[in-house]
């Protein structure tokens, strides 16, 4: 624990740290974790070399590997899992379990239930993909929806698109309000 981490805490493990100024922050365990500097309350419970970087304000990474919380992303969550990332003020976003999966810079609210490589782009606030692989929401296309399938799309700026599953599935640039239940290889 470096200087001015007042109230922090590590409870075992190795080769963890609590930079400076992390206030009442945690580590629960685990290895070559790591809380960067001005990321007060946050914790990271288990698992091995997951970081919360710089200014991520009550973020948590609950055990997992290589998993990483970005700067300023604030009250972000990353459950278990490998190598996902919250980019940069990602504020509220969370990702539970999985491979891969991405919630990228400024999506406040974004959720990533699990799967691989599954990717919430910029600018996306209040999007849900809860699984799948290879599933990916655009910039700009905020509060959309994608319940699972593989390789499913919802393109730029396309705002209440809904995909449930299925195979190749495409909703296009601007196309508010489109739905694709199911299926293979749909378009609009």
């Amino acid at each position: 624990i470096y200087i001015d981490s007042d109230k922090s805490f590590i409870g075992g493990g190795e080769d963890n740290f609590i930079h400076d100024n992390s206030d009442e922050s945690f580590i629960g365990g685990g290895d070559s974790n790591k809380i960067a500097e001005g990321s007060h309350l946050s914790t990271i419970v288990g698992g091995g070399s997951n970081q919360i970087y710089s200014g991520s304000y009550y973020s948590l990474i609950g055990g997992g590997f290589e998993n990483r919380i970005s700067d300023t992303a604030f009250a972000s969550t990353i459950v278990g899992g490998r190598e996902n990332k919250a980019y940069a003020d990602t504020d509220y976003a969370t990702i539970v379990g999985g491979l891969q999966n991405k919630i990228h810079d400024e999506t406040d609210y974004g959720f990533i239930g699990a799967g691989i490589l599954n990717q919430i782009s910029e600018d996306c606030d209040k999007s849900v993909i809860v699984g799948g692989h290879l599933n990916t929401n655009y910039s700009g296309s905020g509060k959309s929806f994608m319940g699972a399938g593989q390789q499913n799309d919802i393109h730029t700026n396309t705002t209440y698109g809904f995909i449930g599953t299925g195979l190749l599935n495409q909703i296009y640039d601007n196309s508010d309000y489109s739905v694709i239940v199911s299926g293979r290889e749909n378009r609009i």
